[in-house]
């Protein structure tokens, strides 16, 4: 369980700019499931957060349809993890992420993205790239490990990438770029409004997801968990190491619309890993945008 109390000042450069500042106090409960006499005679135990986050924002987008926008967003963030009971437990933050937006035609936009983070400090948030935000019955691959070796205390998902399933590839720092075509079929064809919500939102788009999540300070070095191997046998041990493709790309076509007052994505696509082109794979998700 998880109690969380925090303020934020925000400062507007202009109509379209600014900077916030969030401070915050988290306290995490744990409670051990009682499968057994030794779990059930355990006390709870509690972690105590201080977080500190910057973030600058710039939004000039101007909304044309649900789903539907012209214009730039930006955002910038910093933060800080620091467990108060624990001084030398803390984790550090830098991501980006900035979207542009431009109408092709009525009723069409192209939108593209390019987000990033990384962690730094004693400890590391570990991102899980792959598979889409909001996916409704996510798949977690697990055929990719974790390198061990690092002090991984949170963990997040690096998305969009479409064709692939969650921890395609895994690290302390990730980046990822979107491309999308989006087209209001429905509402190009008849030129007004419809009153039927599912006909009046309904879009097609076509799209391409490119990305990658490493260790250390490049994806290629042959430190990253996807470029090794670790046969155990007895008292031997062999480390194989080989030098596969740390960039994933993925693309294909989908649908939108908002049914029963959910905006519901429907995307097919193919993934393509170290050359080689994967089958076609469903995500359903619950979100607007990326």
């Amino acid at each position: 369980m998880m109690h969380t109390i925090s303020g934020k000042l925000s400062y507007p450069f202009s109509e379209i700019a600014r900077v916030e500042g969030t401070l915050s106090y988290r306290n995490d409960r744990n409670v051990y499931l009682a499968t057994d006499l030794s779990n059930l005679s355990r006390a709870n135990t509690y972690n105590h957060w201080a977080q500190l986050k910057t973030e600058f924002v710039l939004d000039n987008s101007f909304p044309v349809g649900l789903n539907m926008m012209t214009g730039t967003r930006l955002k910038i963030t910093g933060e800080h993890y620091h467990r108060l009971d624990q001084a030398k437990t803390s984790v550090s933050i830098l991501g980006a992420d900035f979207r542009q937006y431009g109408r092709i035609t009525r009723e069409m936009i192209w939108a593209v993205r390019l987000a990033g983070a990384t962690s730094f400090g004693p400890n590391k948030l570990l991102f899980y790239l792959g598979g889409v935000d909001s996916w409704f019955i996510p798949r977690f691959d697990n055929s990719v490990s974790v390198d061990e070796t690092q002090k991984y205390i949170f963990q997040t998902l690096g998305t969009n990438v479409r064709g692939f399933y969650q921890n395609i590839r895994n690290g302390s720092s990730f980046a990822v770029f979107n491309g999308e075509v989006r087209w209001n079929l429905i509402r190009y064809a008849f030129k007004y409004p419809l009153k039927s919500e599912l006909l009046n939102n309904l879009q097609v788009i076509g799209f391409t997801d490119v990305g990658t999540a490493f260790t250390g300070s490049s994806p290629y070095s042959d430190k990253n968990t996807f470029n090794q191997k670790t046969i155990e046998s007895g008292p031997i041990k062999v480390v194989l190491k080989n030098q596969r493709e740390p960039i994933v790309a993925g693309f294909g076509f989908g649908v939108r619309t908002k049914i029963l007052g959910y905006f519901v994505r429907l995307d097919m696509a193919r993934g393509l890993e170290d050359g080689t082109l994967l089958p076609a794979l469903f995500h359903l998700s619950f979100t607007t945008d990326f």
